[in-house]
């Protein structure tokens, strides 16, 4: 019996995170291009900080950097992982989403 109890206990708690982790924006935003064209090439130029500072724009206080930065995915999890993020109304354009994966494949 108290097996069961913290099994289900447990898995409620699970379930609690993964839907606060992955939850949407309440207000999602429509435009998928808000972030200017100027801040996208100097992030796509190289710059790290850059890469960060716009990782940490589109996370929206969602997930802190550091899980971002310890996770370990292949290049086709992170592509599901951002694809996913847009559906739940993360504001991410088709550049910015490779800017993102190629910065993140490259610390591995």
């Amino acid at each position: 019996m108290k097996t069961r109890l913290l099994t289900v206990i447990v898995i409620i708690s699970l379930l609690a995170i993964v839907l606060t982790a992955c939850g949407g924006s309440q207000n999602p935003s429509s435009n998928n291009s808000s972030q200017p064209a100027a801040a996208v090439t100097s992030a796509s130029s190289g710059s790290g900080t850059d890469t960060m500072a716009l990782i940490q724009e589109k996370l929206q206080n969602h997930h802190g950097i550091d899980r971002i930065l310890n996770a370990q995915h292949t290049r086709e999890e992170w592509n599901n992982t951002l694809d996913r993020m847009i559906r739940y109304g993360a504001n991410i354009n088709d550049q910015e989403k490779q800017i993102i994966i190629d910065y993140l494949m490259s610390r591995q």
